[in-house]
């Protein structure tokens, strides 16, 4: 379970690539988000095969050449907690503990581990943490596999609000619970 957990941790923030550190992230940001993934088959769950855990990302420093971390992994059934410490070097691929994205170049600054780029959507009303956000959505749909990736963020800010994967055998969800972010 806690390679499951970690893997997917790692797997859902594998997007975000070169976003340079915006000026809310100072040494103590930190950002909470619920993750809940389930196997499925024929358009329905599958009884068995679910997973919860909370990833909390906290930034420890900020430098010029980007941020170091703790990332938690929290599983509530077995009150168990993972921790990490992470660096994620501004201008390098994906990162765990990365909770943003460039909002100036969004598709620029989150693509998968493939470098594929993901189509901005429309803006939206979006409501995570106890607030209200302007958010947009971008949205990757591999062709070959069906895969749908989605992130949606804050558009002014970057804050990631909520990422996920939809495969055709799972369902990974994640969405932000709560932030200490200014912005």
């Amino acid at each position: 379970m806690k390679l499951l957990v970690f893997t997917l941790s790692i797997v859902l923030l594998s997007g975000i690539v070169s976003a340079a550190v915006p000026q809310w992230v100072h040494s103590g940001t930190s950002a909470t988000y619920h993750m809940t993934s389930g196997g499925w088959a024929n358009g329905a769950p599958t009884e068995n095969n679910a997973a919860e855990v909370y990833i909390t990302h906290q930034v420890d420093e900020v430098t010029a050449q980007g941020t170091t971390g703790t990332v938690s992994i929290y599983n509530p059934l077995t009150g168990q907690t993972q921790t990490q410490q992470v660096t994620c070097p501004d201008g390098e691929t994906a990162c765990l503990g990365r909770l943003w994205l460039d909002p100036k170049d969004p598709a620029g600054s989150f693509k998968d581990e493939t470098g594929v780029t993901y189509t901005i959507g429309n803006r939206i009303a979006y409501s995570a943490a106890g607030r209200n956000w302007d958010a947009t959505m971008m949205s990757y749909q591999n062709p070959g596999s069906g895969v749908v990736y989605s992130v949606i963020y804050d558009t002014q800010s970057g804050l990631v609000l909520a990422y996920n994967h939809e495969y055709p055998s799972e369902k990974i969800y994640s969405t932000l619970q709560e932030t200490n972010a200014e912005v």
